[in-house]
C-alpha cells in the first residue's frame, strides 16, 4: 500500500519507515514473506500526531490529552472508554492517542486487557500525577 503512494524503491521505504521507527513516530509489525520490506505493517503512534499536529490535522492532539486528564479528574473516579468517551464526546481513536501518551508518561494509571475494542485500555483512573498535570497544564 504504501509503494502504491510513493514513487519511491523499496529500500526507500524500508529506510523511510525505520527512520519513523526510530523515533517512536510508528510501530512496526514484522513477520515473514515481506520482502523486499523489512516489515509487514506500519501503525502511527501518538507521536507522529503530536509531531505534524500542525500539518493539516482537524483537530490538536494536545487538546485531546488535556480533555482526556481534565474529564477524568473532574469525574473523580476510573472510567472505561466508553465512559470517557460519554464524558468528552472524542472519537475511539483519538482517545486511544490521548490515553497511550498519558500513560506512557505516567499521568495516569492505565488498565489493559483484552476485548476492549475500539479501546487500548480497560480502565482509567486519575492520580495525584493527573491532578498536578491538570493543574498544570490545562487552565
Amino acid at each position: 500500500e504504501i509503494k502504491s503512494n510513493l514513487n519511491l524503491t523499496p529500500e526507500e521505504i524500508n529506510d523511510a519507515i525505520d527512520e519513523l521507527e526510530e523515533y517512536g513516530l510508528v510501530k512496526l509489525f514484522k513477520h515473514f514473506g515481506t520482502a523486499p520490506y523489512s516489515f509487514g505493517e506500519v501503525e502511527p503512534t501518538y507521536a507522529l500526531f503530536l509531531h505534524f499536529k500542525d500539518e493539516g490535522l482537524d483537530y490538536d492532539p494536545v487538546e485531546d490529552i488535556k480533555i482526556i486528564a481534565s474529564a477524568l479528574v473532574a469525574s473523580k473516579k476510573s472510567t472505561n472508554g466508553e465512559g470517557i468517551q460519554e464524558l468528552t464526546g472524542l472519537h475511539p481513536v483519538r482517545i486511544n492517542r490521548a490515553v497511550t501518551y498519558l500513560g506512557d508518561y505516567a499521568v495516569i494509571d492505565v488498565m489493559k486487557s483484552l476485548g476492549t475494542a475500539p479501546f487500548v485500555f480497560a480502565r482509567i483512573e486519575a492520580t495525584r500525577k493527573t491532578r498536578e498535570f491538570v493543574n498544570e497544564k490545562c487552565k
